[in-house]
């Protein structure tokens, strides 16, 4: 008599039953029973072993990191540049001419040039001056009066130190002089400085004139006397007839 087989039993509960002696936990059957917080720890205690980093994964994730970082770099080497705002052109030779042209001459052009304004020119302008305590600003000016000064010949002797021959016209003086003089200058501007000259007949004088632009201005006073003023006027190579005061 042949005995009937053993039933084989399930294989999804020999699974099950397995992997929990594996996890080292006791065999939790499906219950409709609520869990009971000794279970829960039990089981987020299997969930973090079987999912806790090991250093093969982490190995691998660095890895990942390093190619993705190179491909991004081969990326950027071979994307193209990219291309700068455009500038101002570069000026043409013509452009470039007026540039030159405002280079600061040197000293001895400047003097050259100075020289040559003052020889047979003519200083024609007006005077004014103060009365007594004028230099202290206590005293006004008086209204402008016409001058001329003009000009033969202007020599450097040496350094700054220069010799302007002259005919000085102004109010009832009339004479013509070698008037000495330093020249300095402030910049490109020549100005004409004359400390206690001088004048035969009406005392010494000091002064600062600025000669610029076809014009001159500056001032006068009185190295003895409480009183000085200002002058202003063109330089001209023709001068006009003066106006009567």
């Amino acid at each position: 008599m042949i005995t009937p087989a053993a039933k084989t039993p399930p294989l999804v509960p020999l699974v099950r039953e397995s992997l929990v002696r594996e996890s080292r936990l006791p065999l939790v059957r499906e219950s409709r029973l609520a869990p009971t917080p000794e279970r829960l720890v039990r089981e987020r205690l299997a969930r973090e072993s079987l999912f806790a980093p090991t250093p093969a994964g982490i190995l691998s994730r660095a890895t990942c990191l390093i190619a993705a970082s190179m491909v991004a770099a081969l990326l950027a080497s071979r994307a193209p540049a990219h291309a700068e705002p455009p500038g101002d052109p570069p000026p043409s030779a013509g452009e470039q001419e007026p540039q030159a042209q405002h280079k600061h001459p040197g000293r001895a052009e400047l003097e050259k040039e100075f020289g040559a304004t003052l020889a047979n020119a003519t200083l024609q302008g007006t005077w004014q001056m103060t009365g007594k305590d004028g230099l202290s600003g206590r005293a006004p000016l008086t209204d402008p009066r016409p001058e001329s000064y003009t000009i033969s010949r202007a020599v450097k002797l040496t350094g700054d130190h220069w010799l302007i021959t002259a005919r000085i016209r102004f109010g009832e003086t009339d004479v013509t002089l070698p008037v000495p003089v330093r020249v300095l200058w402030a910049g490109d501007t020549p100005i004409i400085t004359v400390d206690s000259w001088t004048l035969p007949g009406m005392g010494s004088y000091s002064a600062r004139v600025m000669i610029f632009g076809g014009f001159y201005t500056g001032v006068w006073f009185s190295t003895e006397k409480d009183y000085g003023g200002t002058l202003s006027g063109r330089v001209l190579r023709d001068p006009q007839p003066e106006p009567q005061p």
